[in-house]
C-alpha cells in the first residue's frame, strides 16, 4: 500500500511540474487528472471497504510536541502541498468525487475561490478548510474532520448520550438531532435575550452564562464560536461546568499552529467598546448571513494550557487530513478537552 502511495504522489507531482511549466492552457490534462484523482479516491474506498475506520487522527497534547511532529511530517506536508496545487492549477471552481462518512456515500466535493490566498506571483490556492463542499449535506472539510473526531471521542457510547451544540441552525446540528436521542442546540441572538429564551424557534444561549444545570451534557461540540467572545476564558469555564465527570468538548477556532501564543486582535473596554488591536476581521455568520461576526482572537497552543487551567483533565488536538474523505488544506486541528 505504502509503496503504491508512493508512486502515486510522485505521478502527481511530475504532473504538477509539467502543467505549471507549460505556456498554454492544458485543460485535456487538467480534466484527466481530475478524473484520476476521484478514481483512485474510489478505488481506495472500495479497496478498504469503509475506509473511514482507517483514517489517521494525530493527537497532540502541546506546542513541544508539535513542534516535534511538524519536523517528522514536513515530507509528507509537501507532497500533500503538490496535491494541492496541481488541483488547483486551473483557477476555476471545480469537484472532486470523495466518501462522505456522515451519510457513508460517495458524493461530489466543490471546491471554491471563497478566502482563498495567493502562492507565489500567480497560483491562487483554495481555502480547504472552508471548501470541499458536499454536494448532499454541504458539510465542509471542517465539518467532516470535526465529525471523525467525534466518533472518535465517542466510540462505544451509544446514541442516548446528552449533547450540546453551540448551533441549531446548520446541518451538522440537523445530523446530531435526527441520530441521537438527546441532543440541545442553540445560537447566540443578540444581548437582548437571556440565555435559554426560545426566539423563533430558535434557542439562545450565551457561552458566557449557559443556561444550563452543572453536569448536563456527555458531549458539547462548539464550532468556530470562542474566537468572537472577547472574554473567552469564562466561555471555557462554562463548558467545563456543563459536562459530566469524563465528558468531552470538542472545539474548532482559528488556530495559528506556529505560534505559542494565542493572538488578541480585538477587546472589550471599560465601558463595553471595542477597542481594535489589529485590523478587525469579521467571519460569516449562519444567523445572519448578509452581516459578519467580528474576531477577537486568533488562538495558539497557549489555548491549551488554558483550558488544563480551568479543570479539563486531558486535552489534546487532533489532526487530520484525507483525500479521500475530501478533508484537504494544512492539517485540519480539532480539539478534545476532557473533564
Amino acid at each position: 500500500m505504502f509503496r503504491n502511495l508512493k508512486k502515486i504522489f510522485k505521478n502527481l507531482y511530475q504532473a504538477y511540474k509539467q502543467i505549471n511549466s507549460s505556456e498554454k492552457k492544458l485543460t485535456k490534462q487538467e480534466q484527466l487528472f481530475h478524473l484520476s484523482f476521484s478514481t483512485l479516491a474510489l478505488k481506495d474506498i472500495q479497496w478498504n471497504n469503509g475506509i473511514n475506520n482507517k483514517l489517521l487522527i494525530q493527537s497532540i497534547g502541546n506546542y513541544e510536541e508539535y513542534l516535534k511532529y511538524f519536523e517528522r511530517m514536513k515530507p509528507v506536508y509537501y507532497k500533500r502541498q503538490q496535491i494541492e496545487k496541481l488541483l488547483a492549477t486551473s483557477q476555476k471552481e471545480f469537484s472532486i468525487k470523495g466518501f462522505n462518512p456522515m451519510i457513508n456515500q460517495i458524493v461530489d466535493y466543490k471546491v471554491n475561490y471563497d478566502y482563498c490566498y495567493q502562492e507565489g506571483e500567480q497560483l491562487k490556492l483554495p481555502n480547504y478548510r472552508e471548501s470541499l463542499i458536499c454536494s448532499r449535506t454541504t458539510s465542509n472539510s471542517r465539518m467532516r474532520a470535526t465529525f471523525l473526531t467525534v466518533c472518535n471521542a465517542i466510540k462505544g457510547r451509544g446514541t442516548a448520550i446528552d449533547i450540546y451544540l453551540t448551533e441549531q441552525v446548520t446541518y451538522f446540528y440537523s445530523y446530531f438531532k435526527k441520530n441521537y436521542k438527546n441532543v440541545t442546540g442553540s445560537e447566540f441572538l443578540g444581548t437582548d435575550f437571556q440565555s435559554g429564551e426560545i426566539v423563533n424557534g430558535i434557542r439562545h444561549e450565551d457561552v458566557t452564562n449557559l443556561s444550563f444545570k452543572s453536569e448536563s451534557f456527555d458531549l458539547i461540540i462548539c464550532l468556530e464560536v470562542l474566537e468572537h467572545v472577547p472574554n473567552y476564558k469564562t466561555a471555557f469555564k462554562e463548558l467545563y461546568r456543563s459536562l459530566r465527570k469524563d465528558g468531552i468538548a470538542v472545539i474548532s477556532v482559528p488556530f495559528v499552529l506556529a505560534n505559542a501564543n494565542n493572538t488578541i486582535r480585538a477587546v472589550l473596554g471599560k465601558g463595553g467598546e471595542i477597542e481594535y488591536l489589529l485590523e478587525p476581521e469579521y467571519h460569516g455568520d449562519p444567523v445572519n448571513p448578509q452581516g459578519g461576526i467580528l474576531c477577537f482572537q486568533h488562538f495558539g497552543w497557549a489555548m491549551l494550557d488554558e483550558l488544563r487551567e480551568v479543570g479539563f483533565k486531558e486535552v489534546k488536538a487532533n489532526f487530520t487530513w484525507s483525500i479521500f474523505h475530501g478533508i484537504l488544506g494544512e492539517d485540519i486541528m480539532i480539539l478534545t478537552a476532557t473533564k
